[in-house]
């Protein structure tokens, strides 16, 4: 599972990343899925309602011909699907890149993982294990400001942006 998409573009995914985790995965036999939040696909499972497909969830539509054609300057490596995996409001975009039919590994995560509010509960844990609790921001400060790194903070969108151009960072 990973958190995001099998797109890779310019500076977030690289390509030559997406590529080598995809050709670890395969001699392997893994599949990989990965699953964003937040996607244009959002938009799109409001248009897609359980109503109006008659389908009740899991379900997943294929919607790689949308994400190819609005993604002009990334590659999208496999399928990509709107998915809604339980009942409730959430859709996500999940993208797949898998030797098996997508209903098999599909069929293979509903089974093993829980899902909460529609995702899967291991990217929850994830999600929870990987971010910094107020407590460990205190302590990696102490620790830089001990070895005399210098912090600052921006006060504004507007010095982000244009600071470098004007000569300087203002503290």
């Amino acid at each position: 599972l990973i958190d995001g998409s099998l797109s890779a573009g310019p500076l977030d995914n690289p390509l030559w990343l997406v590529s080598r985790i995809l050709e670890k995965a395969r001699p392997r036999g893994n599949d990989v899925l990965a699953f964003s939040k937040t996607s244009i696909l959002q938009f799109w499972g409001t248009i897609f309602t359980d109503e109006r497909l008659g389908a009740r969830p899991p379900y997943l539509i294929d919607m790689t011909w949308l994400i190819e054609s609005i993604e002009m300057r990334v590659k999208v490596l496999g399928k990509t699907y709107l998915a809604k995996l339980s009942p409730g409001l959430n859709t996500f975009r999940m993208d797949a890149s898998t030797g098996r039919r997508i209903e098999e590994v599909l069929g293979s995560l509903l089974k093993s993982d829980p899902l909460i509010y529609g995702y899967p509960e291991l990217l929850i844990l994830a999600h929870d294990y990987c971010t910094f609790t107020k407590s460990d921001v205190i302590a990696i400060q102490s620790l830089f400001k001990r070895l005399g790194t210098e912090f600052f903070k921006f006060s504004s969108i507007r010095d982000i942006l244009f600071n470098p151009l004007d000569g300087g960072w203002r503290r």
